[in-house]
């Protein structure tokens, strides 16, 4: 079972000793004001209760962390990038961080469903749609609302974890993981346009399906870690059919569509690779595998679709992929279990927490070393 919420319940090591963190505190205090970036920022989960932002620009530039709930999971962020909704599984919680002041800080905590774990911004940042792995729903969060309110459950199959919204906000599409003895999963297509969004249609797939994603062409594509397969779903039209199965050389986990369509990076979650996926065509084909860190579990794209991050929850690390040469280009150390399962990299900004963070604000926020 490679689901986020059965996985966080495994023991893991502790995580860094107090030594190495009274070190890297007195490195936060010669830290006057954070870099800004042209480069993407990173949300990045960790099961120890805390989020990372990350500066991809430069060295990379230092790493923040923001406290949150217990085992967070699931990574998205609004539109316009001004909140970053995590979700915490052991919680039952949604925390809502806003980046738009002098530092990220979570500014609400919005209860929903049993296990939360994946999650996704509608296009017009109004609502948060949230898979509850172990209650079997999606928990619709009135995003507006301040302080945000879940203001509906849909139920949907068993164990849902990702979840990915279509470009023009119509359709939400739910994972539902379970394999139903190993013969199947299911993909719930949920109407948003309704005042009371509401499931009007199941799609069979692979067994053990986790990572969901939608794609140029009016395609969604979904990830079955039993199978090693990813499931291309023609979608136009809510015609909702598998037109296409794509073998993957190793589980397939989490996945990211490249802007043009034409190649998918499918995370493992049990090995340390990365698996690229020639869609331009179908049949598609598995055409390479990037090694990376081990524990390959979230993947995102830059906007322009020209970086590919991977968490690798194993390692501890981010490596950084470039898509055209598929080499990696950069590694990233980071705080221990980094899982980042959604969208988790947001579009570069020209000044990025532009007032900073001083020695006082030590209480809440710890800077680490890359």
């Amino acid at each position: 079972m490679y689901g986020l919420i059965a996985w966080s319940r495994r023991t893991f090591a502790s995580c860094c000793s107090f030594g190495l963190l009274f070190a890297l505190s007195l490195f936060a205090l010669s830290l006057s004001a954070l870099p800004t970036s042209a480069e993407p920022l990173g949300y990045i989960t960790h099961f120890s209760g805390t989020v990372s932002v990350v500066d991809f620009g430069g060295a990379p530039g230092p790493t923040i962390s923001v406290p949150v709930g217990t085992n967070p999971t699931g990574v998205a962020i609004a539109p316009d990038g001004s909140r970053v909704y995590i979700a915490n599984a052991a919680d039952d919680t949604v925390s809502v961080i806003d980046t738009t002041g002098a530092s990220p800080q979570v500014v609400a905590t919005v209860a929903v469903g049993s296990g939360p774990s994946g999650l996704e911004v509608t296009p017009d940042g109004q609502r948060v749609f949230v898979s509850n792995f172990d209650g079997g729903s999606v928990s619709v969060i009135d995003a507006v609302a301040f302080p945000p309110v879940v203001s509906s459950t849909i139920m949907v199959g068993e164990q849902p974890d990702g979840v990915a919204v279509s470009a023009d906000g119509r359709r939400v599409y739910v994972a539902n993981s379970e394999d139903h003895s190993g013969t199947f999963s299911t993909v719930s297509v949920i109407d948003a346009t309704l005042a009371m969004p509401a499931v009007i249609d199941t799609i069979t797939v692979d067994p053990e399906c986790h990572g969901v994603a939608v794609g140029p062409g009016q395609r969604l594509y979904v990830a079955s870690a039993d199978a090693h397969t990813v499931s291309v779903i023609d979608i136009a039209n809510d015609a909702n059919q598998v037109v296409d199965t794509i073998a993957t050389v190793t589980a397939a986990y989490a996945l990211a569509v490249t802007p043009e369509g034409d190649r998918i990076f499918v995370s493992s979650a049990d090995t340390a690779a990365l698996g690229v996926l020639d869609v331009g065509t179908i049949p598609g084909v598995q055409i390479d595998t990037v090694p990376v860190g081990s524990g390959s579990f979230g993947v995102a794209l830059s906007s322009s679709g020209d970086r590919a991050y991977v968490a690798n929850a194993f390692a501890d690390t981010i490596s950084v992929v470039d898509t055209t040469t598929l080499a990696v280009v950069d590694t990233v150390s980071v705080a221990a279990q980094p899982v980042a399962f959604g969208r988790f990299i947001a579009p570069p900004v020209a000044d990025v927490f532009a007032d900073g963070f001083e020695s006082g604000d030590l209480s809440a926020w710890s800077a680490t070393l890359p």
